[in-house]
Order: C-alpha cells, then structure tokens, then sequence
C-alpha cells in the first residue's frame, strides 16, 4: 500500500504540475516586469514571521482575502478550502480533525487533539461565535504533531486564528459588512481601528448572526428546529513604551444561543420507543425527513466565552523577549432530550463550566542572526467541571419529579520548557531541532447525588484522584534548498495529547495519546511566480488514541486504542495563468487504521424481540478498522476572475468545490458517513472607488445532507447525528474605509 502510495505521489506531482493544482490564493500581485504573481504570504508556523515557502513542515496558511473570496465568514468553513481537514462545531465547540486525527466529542476536561489557538493563545473551549469577526489577519493550519514550540502539547495539528494588531502611527482603518440569506438569517460584522498619537493604537470588532427560521421543523411542538443566534466582540491595543517596547492587550465576549447541536436520529438506523411510552418497542420509531426533529424537549444551548490577554514583548540586543498572559472563561448550559422521541423519557441538563490561564516567556533569536533559535518556559491550569450534569425522566429509574445528578471537578496545572533552533550546516541546508519537556498534574474528584424535591440530596457514590503526566516532546528537521525557488525537506516530529480522568461520571486516569510522524516534502515556485506546488508524504505511529464511548444514555467514557497507523498524500497547488485568472485544486490520500485496538466498544442491536437501538457495547477488536473521520480521498478544486472595469470598479466571479470521500464515524465500523461534494459560488461587484462591494453568494449548492458529527449510544437511542447545513444563499453588502 505504502508502494502505491509513492507511485501516486509521483504521479499527482507530475499531474499537477500540468493542471495547475493550487490552494485558493488571495488576489493575484501584480509583478512590474514578470506578470501576475501568487501572493506570497507570511505564517507564524515557528513562532517567527517565515515566508510559507521557507518553513519545513506541512502548514496551509488563507488570509483575509482568500477567506472572503470564498464567503468564508467562519473558519469553521476552512476545511473547504484544505483537503486533509474537517472542522465542526458541536456542543457550541470548534472540532478540527486533520489527516483522520482529532476527537469527535470534547466533553469537560477532554481536550482536543487538534489545539486551537487564537492569536498564539491557547484555547480550551473555543466558541465558534468568534469565527464571526472580520478582524481575521489569516488562519495557520499546521499538520502533524507539535510538541515543541507551542503552548499546549497537540498529537495531530493545530488551527491558529491570527487576527490584526492596531499599530501606533497607522492610518484609521474601518471595514463593515452586512447580508441577508435565505432562513431569515441576518448578518452583519464591523471593525475600526486608529491611532492615538505616536504610541497608543486600538481596535474594535464585532460581529452578529440571528439565522430566524430554522432547517427543519419539530412534529412535536410544532416550532422550527436548527436556528440560532450568535453575537461576539472584541478589543485590541498597542502602547509603544519605548523604541525597542510594546505592550499588547486584548478581549473578548461570545456568546451563542441555538439549537444546532441537539441530537438526532441518524436515518438508516433503528431506534425504539422508550419502554414509558406504551408502544412496542419492538416497533422502530419511524423515520423523519433529514432536517425534522420529534424531540418533546427544546435542545436549545447557551454557551458564553470572556477572555484577556496582555503580552509585553522587549528587543534585546540578541533577541525578543515576550510575556504573555491569557485568561478565558466559559459558561454552558445545555438540555437534551436524551430520548429523542416526542415522549418524557429521559433527559439531560448539563450545566458546566471552564476556566483557564496561561503565561509563556518567550525568547527568539533576531532574524539576522544566522542560527535562528526559540526558548520559552510556558504554564497552563485549567478548572473544568459539570455542577451539575441532571438526569430526569421515567428511563433513569428514578422516582417522578427526582433528578439524578452528576457533579465532577478536574483541575490540570501544566508546566513546560522548551527550545528550538535552526542552522545552516552547509550551503542550501539547514538542519532544525527541538525539544520540549511538560509536566501535567491531574486532580479531581466527582459524586452522583439523587435529588428528590423537598429533600437533601442523597448521595450515591462518589470518586476522587489524582495522577501526573509528563512527556517529552521532540522535532528534528533537515531542509535543502535545490534553488530560490524549490526547497525539500524530511522531519520527525513527536506530540502528545495529555491523559486525563472521565468526568461523566468521575472515574479512572486516561493515558496520554502520542504521536510520532515521518514526513517528506517539496515546496516550490515556478514560471516567474505564478505558480506554486507544495505536496507532502507522511507516516504516523499513533499510540493510546483516546476514543469516545457511551455504554449507557448519561455515561460518556474515554478509552485508550493501543496503536494505530495513519499514512498518505497531500498535494496543494495554485496558478495564475492570466491577469485576474486564479485557479487551485488539491488533494489529500489517507490511510488511517487501527492497528492494536482488542477491546473496543462494539455495539449492535440487541437480539430479535428485545426492542431496538443498541444494546450495551461489547468488547471485541477494532485492529484493521478505520479510524474516524479519516476518508480514503478528498480533494478540491476552485477558480476566481477578476474582469476589470471602469473607474477602477471589477466584477469577480468565484467558485470551490470540495469532496470529503466516505468514513466511519465509530471504532466499530458500524455507521458510515457517505461521500459528498460541497459546491459555493460567489459573485460579487466592487463599486468605483473600491470603498463598497456587492456580493451573492450560495453554499452547498446541491444541497447534499450529511452529518456534522455522530455518536454511539446503548439503549433506545442508539445512533444520534447532528446534520450539517443544506443548501445557503444570501447578499453581502461591504463598505471599507
């Protein structure tokens, strides 16, 4: 497999080279003397301003103009225009998973294995109402592993959201959109930014999404299903001390209020009228229409975020001296008809919360300096918990009007240093390495309380513990530059993803996942710049992959699957071939299976007249089974024009579509996710003056149903999903300063 793997390498890089396969750039530079020419864009991928094409690793940078040329108005849109990511939203949480790596479900103090940073900061819990701002510089999407250089340790990648810092002496900047599209959805987003004499700058951005009427609608109740609102803002500064001082400071709010989460019953899969209800439960609840809901309970969820962050960076002599501290905090309360049927059977109201706090000084080399170099001690604590999580219902088996309460804590305080340098060791080569140690200590404790109305709470277990990981982390790099335009390049690098105890209910330590990845690479450019070829072969060991399961409706655990391995191909691309023209196309091949895995949750459905959904999971191996969310192929292909007109107006025209091949969502193998194709088209006119622009735009044009996410559950519910969007459209109106 692994030889044919190579073989299609050599031929998608041949392939490519003739079609034009390119990642979907911002307008085209115009060259005084060679023509059109791809933009060459600037990444943070090693904690350093670095030009793409310079940096050994695979990363896949969109700035603010490829984002908005492709109507990508929430970075959860991004894995359009990347072959190897799918990023999701569930539970009011941003869920990427890059090259089949990822975690399907963040519940409290279940970190993901994709690290999602906003500006460099960490984030536990990202809401994706912060997605909304139009302040977005770019988004870094790194693959692999990164052990090393970032905040908190990350077995598979991470997504970093890199938003526009105010500079004293700019010129006011101010930029503002609205729209309207089909579902009654009202949007608008807003940004200023000046300066304050010669020291002092600020900014402010906001954005604001009210989606009215929703995709489907609720038999039950009568009322629509999968609508919402989502509101966030959020403030930056820069004060100039001195010549060689800055201060940099920033916060934020998010806040979402919608039902497009909530569970329903994933079509083509029995379940079963609760036993409450009266009705055979051999009779399987029959099937709604995609988008209808049958719930008796609103799933409609609250999730808040409030965060700071103040850094202090001093040029030294030799260096950059950085101190930067961040702190977020976020609020969630969500009810969810277990059940997913129009009876009171069972129910759950989660009530939790997180908080967290990080501080990292950092030291990098000056870019003049011919070793360059990154050392830094970094601190992360973390206080998770639900308080509570409450069950109700006649299927809990607990008396009428009762509650049975789920309370857990965990508190994680991380400590780390680390070091990272890049040397030419001879002409056109460089050699990186790197090297991190971290320290988790894990604490927590947990109890189930019965409460009955006009009682004390009776309490019925509780559990409590404690434990410490650490791991050492590592990266090793050999770079060569065949010309000034073409550089090749092999790593090794080692990430892990820290262990952690179930909170639903408390109980016993999880291992840490860790990752180790062999890649190879090419990265070029060629005909003067207006064309660009980047492709990569990897292969990762994965050891301990931390797997959800739900053994029982209210129970979520957290299991190690031993080993795993996860090999392919990825190949991005763009050209330029004329003024205005852009064309791009990429694509990712992946192998991902599980290859020590002997007792994984398999679930079926319990025997002939015993009802239908899925009865208790049974342990069995999943070794040769796909990993989740990991498709065979994906791929996708794009154009933009740009036909200039008078008075320095344009009219452009744009499309992308991307193809996600079919997965598994499960160890099991049991529920699979068919192949479907997501086709946007946007046409927009900019008025003379390029101050205002008028664009209509559409998503998912053909309308394909597919889920967001799925999950596994014993008892009557059995497979629930979260559909993903149909068909959107709708008319944005920007203004700029």
């Amino acid at each position: 497999m692994r030889g044919i793997y190579t073989r299609v390498w050599s031929g998608c890089a041949a392939g490519a080279s003739l079609f034009g396969l390119c990642a979907f750039p911002a307008q085209a530079q115009q060259a005084q003397d060679s023509g059109p020419q791809i933009e060459q864009v600037i990444v943070t991928a090693q904690r350093r301003d670095e030009n793409l094409q310079s940096v050994p690793l695979t990363v896949n940078a969109y700035t603010s103009q490829t984002l908005q040329a492709n109507n990508v108005i929430s970075a959860l849109d991004v894995g359009k225009l990347d072959t190897s990511v799918i990023v999701q939203a569930v539970d009011g949480n941003v869920l990427p998973f890059v090259r089949g790596v990822g975690t399907p479900l963040v519940t409290m103090g279940n970190e993901s294995s994709i690290a999602v940073y906003l500006d460099g900061n960490y984030q536990t819990r990202l809401n994706p109402a912060l997605l909304l701002l139009n302040n977005v510089d770019r988004i870094e999407i790194l693959k692999g592993p990164q052990g090393t250089l970032f905040g908190r340790n990350a077995s598979g990648g991470l997504l970093n959201i890199i938003t526009a810092n105010p500079e004293p002496g700019q010129d006011a900047q101010a930029k503002a959109t609205v729209g309207y599209g089909n579902y009654d959805t009202i949007y608008g987003t807003g940004y200023f930014a000046d300066s304050i004499g010669s020291d002092f700058a600020f900014s402010l951005a906001g954005a604001y999404n009210n989606q009215q009427d929703g995709w489907g609608h609720n038999i039950t109740t009568g009322g629509d299903v999968w609508s919402g609102e989502q509101e966030a803002i959020r403030g930056k500064a820069t004060y100039q001390l001195d010549e060689g001082t800055r201060i940099r400071f920033s916060a934020f709010y998010a806040r979402m209020d919608t039902d497009q989460g909530q569970q329903l019953q994933v079509q083509g899969q029995k379940q079963s009228f609760p036993a409450s209800s009266g009705l055979d439960p051999n009779d399987p609840v029959p099937e709604l229409p995609f988008f209808d809901s049958r719930n008796d309970l609103s799933n409609e969820f609250v999730t808040e975020n409030t965060g700071a962050s103040v850094s202090i960076e001093h040029d030294l002599p030799f260096a950059t001296l950085i101190e930067t501290a961040a702190w977020n905090q976020t609020q969630e309360n969500r009810p969810l008809d277990v059940d997913t049927t129009q009876f009171n059977d069972y129910n759950a109201d989660f009530n939790d919360y997180a908080s967290q706090f990080t501080n990292e000084l950092r030291l990098v080399s000056d870019s003049r300096s011919p070793f360059q170099w990154t050392a830094g001690l970094y601190y992360y604590q973390t206080n998770q918990a639900y308080d509570p999580i409450a069950l109700s219902g006649p299927g809990v088996g607990i008396p009428d009007g009762s509650q049975l309460q789920i309370y857990s804590r965990l508190a994680v305080r991380s400590y780390a240093a680390y070091a990272q340098g890049t040397y030419e060791v001879a002409p056109k080569t460089d050699i990186t390495l790197g090297l991190r140690y971290t320290e988790d200590d894990d604490s927590g404790y947990g109890f189930q309380a019965l409460a009955i109305p006009g009682s004390p709470l009776i309490i019925l277990g509780s559990n409590s513990g404690s434990k410490t990981f650490s791991e050492w982390s590592w990266r090793a790099a050999l770079d060569y530059h065949f010309n000034d335009d073409t550089m090749g390049y092999v790593s090794i690098n080692r990430g892990f993803k820290s262990g952690t105890f179930n909170l639903v209910p408390f109980s016993g330590a999880v291992k840490p996942e860790i990752l180790t990845a062999y890649e190879t690479g090419i990265k070029s450019e060629f005909w003067d710049n207006r064309a660009r070829l980047n492709g990569s072969v990897f292969y990762y060991d994965y050891q301990d992959a931390q797997v959800n399961t739900v053994p029982a409706p209210g129970i979520l655990d957290i299991q190690n699957a031993k080993g795993s391995e996860v090999y392919g191909l990825d190949v991005d691309g763009e050209i330029v071939p004329m003024d205005g023209l852009t064309l791009k196309a990429g694509v990712s091949l992946l192998s991902a299976k599980y290859t020590d895995f002997p007792d994984a949750a398999f679930y079926f459905p319990p025997p002939k007249g015993m009802g239908f959904g899925l009865a208790p999971p049974v342990s069995m191996s999943a070794d040769g089974n796909y990993l989740s969310r990991a498709p065979k192929v994906s791929f996708n292909l794009g154009a933009q024009y740009i036909v200039p007109l008078a008075a320095d107006s344009s009219l452009a025209f744009g499309a992308n579509y991307s193809y996600i091949g079919d997965f598994y969502w499960d160890p099991d193998n049991r529920v699979k996710q068919k192949a479907y194709g997501l086709l946007d088209a946007q046409i927009s006119y900019t008025f003379p003056g390029d101050k205002y622009a008028l664009r209509l735009w559409g998503s998912n044009l053909t309308d394909e149903h597919y889920y967001a996410n799925e999950f596994e559950s014993a008892g009557p519910q059995g497979s629930v999903g979260t559909p993903a969007a149909p068909r959107t459209f709708g008319v944005m109106f920007d203004w700029s300063l």
